[in-house]
Formats: structure tokens, sequence, C-alpha cells
């Protein structure tokens, strides 16, 4: 278990990512890791945040 989870113990994990395109996380299937690693909920949030404001 990672020292952040052992240590907060958190009774739900948030994974914000860019969308699929974009995401790094994703293609690395990191919220599916956590959800078999972990035994809280995994919740995954997209941001949609336009490329001009993101500054990509």
């Amino acid at each position: 278990m990672d020292p952040a989870v052992q240590d907060f113990r958190p009774d739900l994990i948030i994974i914000s990512t860019h969308p699929e395109e974009r995401s790094v996380w994703l293609s690395q299937d990191i919220v599916e890791r956590a959800r078999r690693k972990y035994s809280v909920p995994v919740r995954h949030v997209v941001s949609f945040v336009p490329a001009e404001i993101f500054g990509a």
C-alpha cells in the first residue's frame, strides 16, 4: 500500500485526468490499476479544459 493511502486512510480515491487522447495516465491504465490495488472506491473524473486555456 502506498504511504499516502496508508497514512490518510481515505474512504474514496478520485483520479482526475485529461481526456483519453491527451492522458498519459489513462494510457498506463492507472484508474483500473488503482481499483484493483485499493479496497476503497476509485472514481475517475475527466477534465475537459480547452487546450488554449490549458496552455497546450
